[in-house]
């Protein structure tokens, strides 16, 4: 594909398996579950790229009112990228990581979820992240994420003195 790199390698960047599941190694990998309940007049989520590799977010739950934009810098402006999303069906992010690796070919889409206007959004995102130990051509992912992701991104909070950076 774009990385040029076979099943193999993508496997063992990430701790996703051939079958789609996350495996565990010792602790638990660097990809993460979240689950998420928007309530109406709640702050949303300011915009951003995602860190990782890609983001798989199903349709919400309910999916009654614009949730996820999506900013298109061609038109300058904000798309909703649930619209017209079936309930079976869900929206695929490449992350700064992956954009990286493929020298941009395929790009991070900046993203945000707006105040919400009604209550009971539920979203459930799969964040597919590489090891921190992986090479990512000439430094590693935990190099990568707290130099390029971290430093050089003013809107990024640093992690506290001490932690490791949610990859």
């Amino acid at each position: 594909g774009a990385l040029g790199a076979s099943a193999d390698a993508w496997l063992a960047m990430t701790d996703v398996d051939d079958d789609g599941a996350a495996r565990i190694r010792g602790a638990g990998g660097p990809s993460v579950f979240r689950a998420y309940r928007y309530k109406a007049g709640g702050c949303g989520c300011h915009a951003h790229a995602d860190l990782g590799m890609l983001s798989l977010s199903p349709a919400p739950v309910p999916c009654r009112a614009p949730g996820l934009l999506v900013y298109d810098p061609e038109h300058l402006c904000w798309v909703d990228a649930e619209e017209g999303l079936a309930e079976d069906e869900m929206t695929v992010f490449v992350g700064e990581t992956l954009s990286s690796l493929t020298k941009g070919a395929l790009p991070a889409p900046l993203h945000r979820v707006p105040p919400p206007i009604v209550d009971g959004r539920l979203a459930l995102p799969l964040f597919v992240r590489a090891h921190p130990h992986a090479r990512l051509g000439a430094t590693t992912a935990e190099e990568f994420v707290v130099e390029h992701l971290f430093r050089r991104r003013p809107w990024r909070p640093s992690p506290p003195n001490g932690t490791t950076p949610d990859f």
